[in-house]
Protein backbone atom coordinates (compact mmCIF):
# COMPACT_ATOMS: atom_id res chain seq x y z
CA UNK A 1 0.00 0.00 0.00
CA UNK A 2 3.05 2.39 1.08
CA UNK A 3 4.43 1.46 -2.18
CA UNK A 4 1.63 2.65 -3.96
CA UNK A 5 0.98 6.20 -2.36
CA UNK A 6 4.67 6.46 -2.93
CA UNK A 7 4.39 5.92 -6.70
CA UNK A 8 4.72 8.79 -9.02
CA UNK A 9 1.70 7.02 -10.95
CA UNK A 10 -0.29 8.08 -7.89
CA UNK A 11 0.69 11.65 -7.77
CA UNK A 12 0.46 12.57 -11.23
CA UNK A 13 -3.37 10.92 -10.90
CA UNK A 14 -4.04 13.32 -7.47
CA UNK A 15 -2.51 16.06 -9.94
CA UNK A 16 -5.30 14.98 -12.87
CA UNK A 17 -8.39 14.62 -10.01
CA UNK A 18 -6.99 17.87 -8.86
CA UNK A 19 -7.06 19.97 -11.83
CA UNK A 20 -10.54 18.16 -12.87
CA UNK A 21 -12.02 19.48 -9.26
CA UNK A 22 -10.89 22.91 -10.35
CA UNK A 23 -13.01 23.02 -13.71
CA UNK A 24 -15.76 21.99 -11.62
CA UNK A 25 -15.27 24.92 -8.86
CA UNK A 26 -14.76 27.45 -11.70
CA UNK A 27 -18.10 25.60 -13.87
CA UNK A 28 -19.82 25.95 -11.59
CA UNK A 29 -19.47 28.98 -10.45
CA UNK A 30 -19.35 30.55 -14.44
CA UNK A 31 -22.77 28.60 -15.45
CA UNK A 32 -25.12 30.04 -13.05
CA UNK A 33 -24.39 33.46 -13.86
CA UNK A 34 -24.07 32.69 -17.78
CA UNK A 35 -27.63 31.33 -16.78
CA UNK A 36 -28.83 34.73 -15.31
CA UNK A 37 -27.32 36.31 -17.34
CA UNK A 38 -29.77 35.25 -20.33
CA UNK A 39 -32.76 35.46 -18.23
CA UNK A 40 -31.69 38.98 -17.68
CA UNK A 41 -31.31 39.54 -21.40
CA UNK A 42 -34.57 37.92 -22.56
CA UNK A 43 -36.41 40.33 -19.65
CA UNK A 44 -35.27 43.24 -21.47
CA UNK A 45 -35.69 42.02 -24.76
CA UNK A 46 -39.57 40.98 -23.83
CA UNK A 47 -39.82 44.68 -22.46
CA UNK A 48 -38.64 46.63 -25.41
CA UNK A 49 -40.79 43.76 -27.70
CA UNK A 50 -44.16 44.18 -25.58
CA UNK A 51 -43.39 48.30 -25.36
CA UNK A 52 -42.77 49.06 -28.84
CA UNK A 53 -46.79 49.10 -29.63
CA UNK A 54 -47.69 51.51 -27.04
CA UNK A 55 -44.47 53.33 -28.31
CA UNK A 56 -45.90 53.74 -31.89
CA UNK A 57 -49.33 54.27 -30.46
CA UNK A 58 -48.11 57.32 -29.07
CA UNK A 59 -46.29 58.76 -31.91
CA UNK A 60 -49.19 58.06 -34.10
CA UNK A 61 -51.34 59.70 -31.66
CA UNK A 62 -49.91 62.25 -28.96
CA UNK A 63 -46.88 63.29 -31.60
CA UNK A 64 -47.35 67.21 -31.14
CA UNK A 65 -48.73 66.99 -27.39
CA UNK A 66 -45.07 65.17 -26.75
CA UNK A 67 -43.43 67.75 -28.75
CA UNK A 68 -45.28 70.58 -26.68
CA UNK A 69 -44.71 69.14 -23.57
CA UNK A 70 -40.91 68.46 -23.90
CA UNK A 71 -40.37 72.11 -25.13
CA UNK A 72 -42.72 73.19 -22.04
CA UNK A 73 -42.75 70.59 -18.87
CA UNK A 74 -45.18 71.57 -16.81
CA UNK A 75 -48.20 69.53 -15.03
CA UNK A 76 -51.16 69.58 -18.01
CA UNK A 77 -54.10 67.54 -18.34
CA UNK A 78 -52.34 66.03 -21.31
CA UNK A 79 -49.48 64.93 -19.02
CA UNK A 80 -51.99 63.42 -16.39
CA UNK A 81 -53.34 61.63 -19.44
CA UNK A 82 -50.43 60.35 -20.60
CA UNK A 83 -49.18 59.30 -17.50
CA UNK A 84 -52.71 57.36 -16.69
CA UNK A 85 -51.37 55.16 -19.81
CA UNK A 86 -48.41 54.46 -18.76
CA UNK A 87 -49.63 53.67 -15.28
CA UNK A 88 -52.21 51.38 -17.56
CA UNK A 89 -49.60 49.64 -19.11
CA UNK A 90 -47.44 49.36 -16.31
CA UNK A 91 -50.59 47.15 -14.18
CA UNK A 92 -51.13 45.34 -17.18
CA UNK A 93 -47.93 43.74 -17.89
CA UNK A 94 -46.80 43.60 -14.16
CA UNK A 95 -43.77 46.02 -14.74
CA UNK A 96 -41.96 47.36 -11.80
CA UNK A 97 -41.98 51.03 -13.08
CA UNK A 98 -42.81 52.76 -16.65
CA UNK A 99 -42.04 56.08 -17.55
CA UNK A 100 -40.64 58.60 -20.25
CA UNK A 101 -37.57 60.62 -20.28
CA UNK A 102 -36.67 63.49 -22.49
CA UNK A 103 -33.26 65.35 -22.76
CA UNK A 104 -33.55 68.55 -21.29
CA UNK A 105 -31.26 71.86 -20.31
CA UNK A 106 -27.86 71.33 -20.96
CA UNK A 107 -28.48 67.83 -22.11
CA UNK A 108 -29.92 66.32 -19.04
CA UNK A 109 -32.07 63.75 -19.17
CA UNK A 110 -35.18 64.65 -16.73
CA UNK A 111 -38.48 62.92 -16.67
CA UNK A 112 -41.12 63.67 -18.99
CA UNK A 113 -44.63 61.82 -17.66
CA UNK A 114 -44.77 58.44 -14.77
CA UNK A 115 -46.77 55.66 -14.79
CA UNK A 116 -47.01 56.07 -10.37
CA UNK A 117 -48.52 59.71 -10.70
CA UNK A 118 -51.74 59.34 -8.75
CA UNK A 119 -54.83 61.59 -8.72
CA UNK A 120 -56.23 60.06 -5.85
CA UNK A 121 -54.30 62.62 -3.71
CA UNK A 122 -52.17 59.72 -2.35
CA UNK A 123 -48.89 60.15 -2.29
CA UNK A 124 -46.41 57.50 -4.22
CA UNK A 125 -43.05 57.34 -2.88
CA UNK A 126 -41.49 56.32 -6.62
CA UNK A 127 -43.35 59.13 -8.25
CA UNK A 128 -41.11 61.40 -9.93
CA UNK A 129 -42.73 64.88 -11.21
CA UNK A 130 -42.15 66.09 -14.61
CA UNK A 131 -38.68 67.54 -14.87
CA UNK A 132 -37.29 66.26 -12.01
CA UNK A 133 -33.78 64.67 -12.87
CA UNK A 134 -33.05 61.22 -14.35
CA UNK A 135 -30.85 59.69 -11.72
CA UNK A 136 -30.13 55.71 -11.19
CA UNK A 137 -27.57 55.88 -8.73
CA UNK A 138 -24.28 54.14 -9.14
CA UNK A 139 -25.54 53.26 -12.95
CA UNK A 140 -25.83 56.58 -13.75
CA UNK A 141 -23.31 56.76 -16.44
CA UNK A 142 -24.28 53.35 -18.04
CA UNK A 143 -28.22 54.90 -18.36
CA UNK A 144 -26.35 57.81 -19.83
CA UNK A 145 -24.38 56.40 -22.48
CA UNK A 146 -27.38 54.07 -23.85
CA UNK A 147 -29.77 57.30 -23.86
CA UNK A 148 -27.46 59.07 -25.72
CA UNK A 149 -26.81 56.02 -28.32
CA UNK A 150 -30.48 56.53 -28.55
CA UNK A 151 -30.91 59.65 -29.38
CA UNK A 152 -28.14 59.98 -31.46
CA UNK A 153 -30.01 57.06 -33.82
CA UNK A 154 -27.16 54.85 -32.63
CA UNK A 155 -28.90 52.16 -32.14
CA UNK A 156 -32.94 51.00 -32.25
CA UNK A 157 -33.03 50.76 -28.97
CA UNK A 158 -31.25 49.44 -25.20
CA UNK A 159 -31.59 47.74 -21.73
CA UNK A 160 -28.99 47.17 -19.05
CA UNK A 161 -29.35 45.83 -15.58
CA UNK A 162 -30.22 47.94 -12.37
CA UNK A 163 -29.18 45.29 -9.71
CA UNK A 164 -31.50 42.70 -7.75
CA UNK A 165 -32.86 41.34 -10.95
CA UNK A 166 -34.59 44.50 -12.60
CA UNK A 167 -33.83 45.53 -15.71
CA UNK A 168 -34.44 49.04 -17.38
CA UNK A 169 -35.24 48.59 -20.95
CA UNK A 170 -35.40 51.85 -23.14
CA UNK A 171 -38.03 52.37 -27.22
CA UNK A 172 -37.20 55.66 -28.32
CA UNK A 173 -40.50 58.24 -29.68
CA UNK A 174 -39.80 59.69 -32.64
CA UNK A 175 -40.50 62.34 -34.91
CA UNK A 176 -41.52 62.19 -39.09
CA UNK A 177 -38.09 63.37 -39.48
CA UNK A 178 -36.69 60.59 -37.35
CA UNK A 179 -35.40 62.28 -34.41
CA UNK A 180 -35.83 61.33 -30.62
CA UNK A 181 -37.93 63.66 -28.65
CA UNK A 182 -38.47 60.88 -25.57
CA UNK A 183 -37.57 57.68 -25.05
CA UNK A 184 -40.35 55.26 -23.16
CA UNK A 185 -38.31 53.13 -20.42
CA UNK A 186 -39.80 49.90 -18.53
CA UNK A 187 -38.25 48.46 -15.40
CA UNK A 188 -38.99 45.11 -14.94
CA UNK A 189 -38.39 43.11 -12.13
CA UNK A 190 -36.78 39.04 -12.56
CA UNK A 191 -39.04 36.56 -10.45
CA UNK A 192 -36.66 34.98 -7.73
CA UNK A 193 -35.05 32.47 -9.63
CA UNK A 194 -32.53 29.73 -8.37
CA UNK A 195 -30.05 29.87 -11.14
CA UNK A 196 -27.49 27.52 -9.14
CA UNK A 197 -30.06 24.47 -9.33
CA UNK A 198 -31.17 23.43 -12.66
CA UNK A 199 -33.37 20.29 -12.75
CA UNK A 200 -31.33 17.89 -10.33
CA UNK A 201 -28.13 19.82 -10.91
CA UNK A 202 -26.82 21.46 -7.75
CA UNK A 203 -23.83 23.80 -8.63
CA UNK A 204 -23.54 24.79 -4.66
CA UNK A 205 -23.55 21.00 -4.46
CA UNK A 206 -21.00 20.77 -6.78
CA UNK A 207 -18.94 23.56 -5.87
CA UNK A 208 -18.33 22.93 -2.39
CA UNK A 209 -17.63 18.92 -2.83
CA UNK A 210 -15.24 19.91 -5.75
CA UNK A 211 -13.53 22.35 -3.03
CA UNK A 212 -13.52 19.34 -0.95
CA UNK A 213 -11.82 16.66 -3.55
CA UNK A 214 -9.11 19.66 -4.28
CA UNK A 215 -8.16 19.96 -0.47
CA UNK A 216 -7.86 15.90 -0.75
CA UNK A 217 -5.60 15.55 -3.52
CA UNK A 218 -3.19 18.22 -2.80
CA UNK A 219 -2.90 16.60 0.54
CA UNK A 220 -2.48 12.93 -1.02
CA UNK A 221 0.15 14.47 -3.50
CA UNK A 222 2.12 16.15 -0.06
CA UNK A 223 2.14 12.82 1.52
CA UNK A 224 2.75 10.58 -1.81
CA UNK A 225 5.70 12.62 -2.00
CA UNK A 226 7.40 12.80 1.65
CA UNK A 227 6.74 8.75 1.85
CA UNK A 228 8.76 8.81 -1.98
CA UNK A 229 11.34 11.11 0.02
CA UNK A 230 11.54 9.08 2.99
CA UNK A 231 11.56 5.79 1.00
CA UNK A 232 14.44 6.97 -1.34
CA UNK A 233 16.50 8.34 1.93
CA UNK A 234 16.28 4.89 3.18
CA UNK A 235 17.50 3.07 0.45
CA UNK A 236 20.80 5.47 0.17
CA UNK A 237 21.26 4.52 4.11
CA UNK A 238 20.50 0.70 3.10
CA UNK A 239 23.48 0.96 0.09
CA UNK A 240 25.21 2.69 2.70
CA UNK A 241 24.79 -0.21 4.97
CA UNK A 242 26.15 -3.13 2.49
CA UNK A 243 28.91 -1.55 1.76
CA UNK A 244 30.20 -1.02 5.02
CA UNK A 245 29.21 -5.08 5.60
CA UNK A 246 31.69 -6.07 3.08
CA UNK A 247 34.63 -4.73 4.64
CA UNK A 248 37.68 -2.46 3.48
CA UNK A 249 40.34 -4.35 1.37
CA UNK A 250 43.74 -4.86 2.77
CA UNK A 251 46.29 -3.41 0.94
CA UNK A 252 49.23 -4.62 3.66
CA UNK A 253 51.93 -7.31 2.34
CA UNK A 254 53.83 -9.05 5.02
CA UNK A 255 56.82 -10.47 3.21
CA UNK A 256 59.09 -13.25 5.03
CA UNK A 257 62.46 -12.99 5.80
CA UNK A 258 63.19 -17.21 5.71
CA UNK A 259 64.44 -16.81 8.45
CA UNK A 260 63.50 -19.86 10.73
CA UNK A 261 64.41 -21.98 6.95
CA UNK A 262 67.45 -24.64 7.35
CA UNK A 263 69.08 -24.75 4.32
CA UNK A 264 69.82 -28.80 5.70
CA UNK A 265 66.40 -29.70 5.12
CA UNK A 266 66.96 -29.19 1.59
CA UNK A 267 69.79 -31.45 0.78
Amino acid sequence: MSNLISSVQFRMISLFVALLSIVFCVGSIIIPRQNENKALEAQGNRAIFRSEALALAMEFYYLPDLKELTKNPIDTSFYRVTCGVLNRAKTRFDYERMYMLYKGIGGRYAYLADGNFTTTGEENKDYMPISSPYIRGEYGRKNKSVLDSIYQNKQPNGWMHLGEGVTVSYIPLKDYANDVIAVLAVEDRMPETDFYKSGIINYRLIFRLSVILLVLCILAFIVSLKMAQKKEELERKNNRGNKNKKGPKENNIQVDLLEDINPDDYI
